[in-house]
């Protein structure tokens, strides 16, 4: 009985340990969360200040007061044609390609988060489980060893 008692102890202690351990992990993942989270927030923010200078970007207006003729049309032609596509794929290619980088790595905390929470869940029920056969141990022997 001496044993059996000695030994839920230990697997007390163990216990205690993963559900502290975990909780710390649990707290980082969390933290990690929080910070992936606002990053996309900022990406966000990054992504529509960008998009508001594209008139910036595109401008001045080249005109026949600027330039003349054929070489008037083909500046035109370039900043319609070449410079508002290219500044447009920006936001479109590889910002989206960033935020989905981060949208994975969020679903991805999300599930160890899930599987961190899971994980104290049980060994908290295991904890109670141990320590009610460890009450019964010391009540059958008549000795509290806590």
């Amino acid at each position: 009985m001496w044993l059996e008692v000695s030994n839920l102890n230990s697997q007390l202690i163990h216990l205690n340990q993963l559900i502290s351990s975990s909780n710390i992990r649990l707290q980082e993942k969390r933290e990690e969360l929080r910070r992936l989270n606002e990053t996309l927030t900022k990406l966000q923010q990054n992504k529509n200040d960008f998009l508001k200078k594209k008139d910036t970007c595109i401008q001045p207006e080249f005109t026949t007061k600027n330039f003349h003729g054929k070489l008037a049309n083909e500046v035109q032609s370039f900043r319609e044609n070449q410079l508002q596509i290219s500044f447009l794929a920006i936001p479109r290619k590889y910002l989206k390609k960033a935020k989905n980088i981060i949208m994975d790595q969020i679903r991805k905390i999300e599930q160890e988060i899930a599987a961190i929470e899971s994980n104290i869940t049980s060994w908290k029920r295991e904890h109670a489980m141990v320590t009610k056969q460890k009450r019964e141990v010391e009540n059958q022997i008549g000795v509290d060893f806590r």
